[in-house]
């Protein structure tokens, strides 16, 4: 007996290796495809998904054997958790898995704004090329807030 893991949202190739180096049979259905094919839906063993898809109740109902929900980021507002616990499927997601990636982000922003790289770009965009209204402002010396301590903020 294998196991059928459907996958509904994109992830990446290294992703995919992990689940088919342990024998598990993985259906990589994106854009889609799945959203109301019962026979797909009645033979998985588990589902991983993204942002991009949304788990409903119907769902739930046609995936008999369905055991566990891996969503692959932080939240799990895209699943319908009430109806998954009532039908005995764990949901799992990865709250840390983009926090770093989040935070340098942030920087990176704080950063462009503060040259205003925003500003350098669409007037160049444009044909404009006005230095004097690009030289934004130096972060030595100042202070930095953060505000928000959660995950990100740390």
């Amino acid at each position: 007996m294998s196991i059928k893991v459907l996958i509904t949202d994109p992830i990446s190739e290294k992703g995919l290796d992990i689940l088919k180096q342990n024998n598990i049979e993985v259906l990589y259905k994106v854009n889609n495809e799945i959203v109301d094919n019962e026979n797909l839906l009645k033979d998985i063993d588990g589902w991983i998904i993204r942002s991009g898809t949304n788990i409903n109740e119907k769902h739930l109902l046609k995936a008999e054997k369905l055991q566990i929900i891996g969503r692959a980021g932080v939240g799990v507002d895209n699943i319908n958790i009430d109806a998954a616990t009532s039908n005995g499927v764990v949901v799992m997601n990865v709250p840390d898995g983009n926090t770093v990636s989040a935070a340098e982000h942030t920087l990176a922003m704080i950063l462009a704004l503060s040259r205003n790289i925003h500003t350098g770009h669409s007037t160049l965009s444009d044909g404009i090329w006005d230095r004097h209204k690009l030289t934004g402002t130096e972060l030595q010396g100042k202070f930095l807030g953060v505000v928000g301590l959660g995950k990100i903020g740390r």
